[in-house]
């Protein structure tokens, strides 16, 4: 039986929910961030800075202790699970939980654990939903694997309606110390439960993007997907952008996605995957700023052969070939816009809500371009679990892309139409 009560916390009346239970974690309180003055102590501090996962402090007036060396897991929550079942000492120490942003994983890593007994009644829905909502590698081939989009498309709904996208919240730090994400964690954390335990009850809320992306999801795994394996690459053609959840469902064990649509649109994105431990080997991120340039050079090639045409100018004076930094959550090559690119927030979003350009270069000439850059990046590299600061400096210092523009440069393009 749950038991809600309200306390204040560092000089702030907030809403806390506490559980009194036997076992695990107990009479656990959520903690809202920013908080004033020194963290107490048995904080359990999740991922309040940046991949940092789970810490606590154990001392007054010291750093709070990271607890990652002796827990496992590919997700925030799945490593409470890992906590949970190993019975790990430090659990007893507990008191406080709280977390510096408001995403999927976080949520439901802060709600498992304030209510660790119904969290494991539901786990497996539970794992699924932090994990599809942190790294958006939705299956639906069980029915639980329904309910699990269900509840996500319910946060996703209920975020919109009541407060902004889902990454408007982390996009700034005016944002997070305006304490935006704790109104967020104070409003869902009551009502988690209940729709997890009745996701049907809800229908209103997650109706609309459950059913866009169940349908985009059937089309995209009807779509055959171009796999390389050794440069952990698929390339998913479609005719139009689509939802997230739906174009990374094919891609479980891959790191980058290449997207093509109709009319000469293109994107190529790193996954949040390729910068998170997983438990299997991953490939370097590499920086995709040489071939950027290329493109570049290219569709000022074609511009050139088309100079007299509306069409070119259009497409090459108004577009070019950009590049997140390799250290993005989720770094995207693609055509941007000369006179706005996209903030992070509109990067964040689903690509079927931001605008992707057409460009000069043909699909048949695009997909051998990237292939080859990502096989020259890669020759001779190995996938291993952990890449350390020094070993990607390496990595990227030991490329020659020089190598790669004179390979490149024998490919013959077509004039464009």
């Amino acid at each position: 039986m749950e038991l809600f009560a309200a306390v204040s916390v560092s000089h702030h009346l907030v809403t806390v929910l506490r559980q009194r239970r036997s076992g695990t974690f107990k009479d656990v309180a959520y903690l809202p961030y920013p908080f004033e003055g020194e963290l107490p102590v048995g904080t359990l501090e999740i991922n309040v800075t940046h991949h940092t996962g789970l810490q606590l402090k154990v001392d007054a007036g010291k750093p709070a202790v990271s607890l990652m060396p002796h827990i496992v897991g590919e997700t925030t929550t799945a490593c409470c699970f890992d906590a949970l079942s190993t019975q790990a000492s430090w659990i007893k120490n507990v008191r406080h939980v709280t977390s510096a942003h408001f995403d999927v994983d976080n949520f439901v890593a802060v709600w498992t654990v304030l209510h660790p007994s119904v969290a494991l009644t539901y786990k497996r829905v539970v794992l699924e939903i932090a994990r599809v909502g942190d790294f958006r590698e939705l299956r639906l081939d069980e029915p639980w694997q329904h309910e699990a989009l269900k509840v996500i498309c319910w946060l996703h709904s209920e975020e919109r309606r009541n407060f902004q996208k889902s990454y408007e919240s982390k996009s700034t730090a005016t944002s997070e110390n305006n304490g935006l994400g704790t109104r967020k964690f104070e409003y869902f954390l009551p009502l988690f439960a209940g729709v997890l335990a009745r996701p049907d009850d809800f229908k209103e809320q997650w109706g609309g993007e459950y059913e866009r992306v169940v349908k985009e999801y059937a089309a995209v795994n009807a779509t055959p997907s171009t796999t390389y394996p050794q440069l952990g690459c698929v390339v998913v053609k479609l005719p139009e952008p689509a939802h997230y959840y739906a174009l990374f469902s094919t891609s479980i064990g891959y790191d980058v996605v290449f997207s093509m649509y109709r009319g000469n649109r293109y994107e190529v994105e790193l996954k949040y995957t390729s910068i998170v431990p997983l438990g299997r080997a991953v490939l370097p991120r590499v920086d995709m700023s040489p071939l950027a340039a290329y493109l570049n050079s290219i569709e000022q090639v074609k511009r050139s052969q088309r100079e007299s045409t509306t069409l070119a100018v259009t497409i090459t004076d108004k577009y070019y070939w950009h590049c997140d930094a390799v250290t993005d959550s989720g770094p995207i090559l693609r055509l941007e816009s000369k006179t706005k690119n996209l903030k992070k927030a509109e990067r964040y979003v689903h690509p079927y809500e931001r605008p992707i350009y057409p460009s000069l270069i043909e699909p048949s000439e695009m997909e051998p371009l990237v292939i080859s850059f990502l096989a020259h990046a890669y020759a001779n590299v190995k996938p291993k679990k952990e890449w350390s600061s020094d070993d990607l400096r390496q990595f990227e210092s030991s490329i020659n892309w020089l190598k790669w523009e004179k390979a490149v440069a024998e490919i013959k393009f077509q004039p464009p139409r």
